[in-house]
């Protein structure tokens, strides 16, 4: 499973690794994990699988979220 991550400047980061987030966790969990990371203006940090450059967001930005099944 993987996380495609919208933010409000039409940036999209697809994401495998749930860094914070465990995917175990019930979809109620999940969501007000997300809500908190956007509500604290938390860091995401996500490091791009192909050029290993971290990429760094504001979670105050975070728009949604969208889980795809693999």
């Amino acid at each position: 499973m993987k996380m495609a991550i919208h933010y409000s400047n039409g940036e999209t980061v697809t994401d495998s690794s749930f860094n914070g987030v465990d995917p175990k966790q019930t979809a109620n969990e999940m969501f007000a994990a997300l809500e908190e990371i956007k509500r604290n203006n938390s860091p995401m940090v996500f490091t791009d699988n192909a050029s290993g450059e971290q990429i760094r967001k504001e979670g105050k930005d975070l728009v949604s979220v969208e889980f795809i099944l693999e």
